[in-house]
């Protein structure tokens, strides 16, 4: 109890004594005030410093006026960053991620493929401790570049990912425009 704060402890007095009881603290903390927010208590607290020093109270009056025009110039400087930030696209996650990101996470998926063969994205996902999200736009990115192969297993039902072969095919297998382009080459 004692490295809990004072405000999520409380006491209920019983006939036999009291109880103590903590309170679960809220699992995310509290967002930090908007500038609006600051604004408005900035403008409260100036108008409470003029009041308090006409009313007398020459020492509080001016540093609570002060404290105020304090939160209000700080509310307003808030409130300029938040509309100079380019409006943020749902779903438009590929934008954040760098080039270089990218890069080294295509490497790593390619050297994961190359070492234990055709894998499903669940197997990658696992064996990489991605998320989702991150997994799924590299694999996206390397089968537009053609450097994986996306394949319909018959016997699981499920796709699978392997490097592509030399020639830009999957290993171990030729596609049949291969197939017939190889036997026109034979026939000439």
């Amino acid at each position: 109890m004692a490295d809990q704060p004072a405000t999520q402890l409380w006491v209920q007095y019983q006939s036999g004594g009291a109880i103590v009881h903590v309170r679960q603290a809220p699992a995310e903390p509290a967002a930090p005030p908007s500038g609006d927010a600051l604004v408005r208590v900035g403008v409260a607290s100036v108008a409470a410093g003029i009041l308090l020093g006409v009313f007398g109270a020459t020492v509080m009056g001016p540093v609570l006026a002060i404290g105020g025009f304090c939160a209000v110039l700080i509310g307003r400087r808030q409130n300029q960053q938040r509309k100079a930030l380019p409006p943020a696209r749902e779903g438009d996650d590929r934008a954040a991620t760098s080039p270089a990101v990218r890069s080294e996470r295509g490497r790593r998926v390619l050297l994961n493929l190359e070492q234990a063969g055709p894998t499903t994205f669940e197997a990658l996902l696992a064996r990489l401790h991605w998320t989702e999200p991150a997994l799924l736009e590299t694999l996206v990115q390397l089968k537009n570049e053609g450097r994986i192969d996306e394949d319909l297993d018959l016997d699981s039902g499920q796709w699978i990912y392997r490097p592509m072969g030399r020639q830009g095919s999957s290993a171990g297998s030729l596609t049949l425009e291969e197939r017939q382009s190889r036997m026109q080459l034979e026939k000439e």
